[in-house]
């Protein structure tokens, strides 16, 4: 169901009202629900900034990767991740595992950039943009699957966002530390946050401890946790600034000789 509202009760509760009509209430709320989170209001007042830098996500499907016409763009993107910057533009591809090459291609923007809805008409606008770039970067444009052209700008919450801890109620992921993908840990650290936070919650459950023990636990793992996104969310901006840079690519070839994930 889509949530539409949180709201606290007393001792911890929240009642949650979803768009089919459902009201529910429960004894700890997780906000699971991404960089727009409904949940996270009852927390922070904190909402999602744009980075100023602005895009799109296409693929091109497997069988069109395989085809021998499309070797080039296939050995150029190798067996993982590739990144090409210049000009405050990068052009990101990487290999999923069913084949496909998923590109993301980002520029300095206004947040209103947007392309046509017309697939062909927005190829164009990316050829354009794109239009002194490698022939194989400029194939991707081409061959890229005309259902699969989404807009993706970049936002973020402020490095170090935090709360005051409340009872019954706690953030995960996006929710909590929303982030560039400049890291490569916005997945990640979601993923921990949810086995860490399960863990805190299943040992309260298991030992049989007071509501106010397990508060007590959830506040310091939170603790923990955003102080780890903090680190991250602080190297994402940096990565972001080097790699959609009008020094690009020499400073991106800067921020990789110090190291990417530092």
């Amino acid at each position: 169901h889509t949530l539409i509202s949180a709201r606290a009760l007393e001792e911890g509760q929240h009642e949650l009202t979803f768009t089919n009509g459902l009201v529910t209430v429960m004894d700890f709320l997780i906000g699971a629900d991404g960089a727009n989170s409904r949940v996270r209001p009852l927390l922070s007042s904190a909402t999602p900034q744009y980075h100023g830098v602005t895009g799109v996500e296409i693929s091109l499907s497997p069988d069109t990767v395989s085809a021998p016409e499309n070797r080039d763009v296939s050995d150029a993107v190798g067996m993982g991740s590739c990144y090409c910057g210049e000009d405050s533009k990068i052009l990101t591809t990487q290999r999923n595992g069913d084949g496909r090459i998923r590109a993301y291609l980002w520029h300095r923007d206004t947040l209103g950039w947007a392309l046509p809805n017309d697939p062909k008409d927005a190829k164009t606008v990316l050829l354009d943009l794109f239009h002194d770039w490698a022939p194989w970067h400029r194939k991707i444009i081409e061959l890229c699957d005309e259902k699969a052209i989404y807009p993706r700008p970049l936002l973020y919450l402020p490095i170090g966002h935090c709360w005051k801890h409340l009872p019954g109620v706690t953030l995960v992921g996006d929710a909590a530390h929303l982030m560039s993908p400049f890291a490569a840990a916005g997945a990640n650290l979601a993923m921990l946050d949810a086995l860490e936070l399960g863990l805190v919650l299943s040992a309260s459950v298991t030992n049989g401890v007071s509501v106010k023990n397990r508060e007590a636990d959830v506040m310091n793992w939170e603790e923990q946790m955003l102080e780890r996104a903090e680190r991250w969310a602080a190297l994402a901006t940096k990565n972001l600034e080097a790699f959609v840079s009008p020094g690009a690519p020499q400073s991106i070839l800067e921020v990789c000789r110090d190291g990417f994930g530092k």
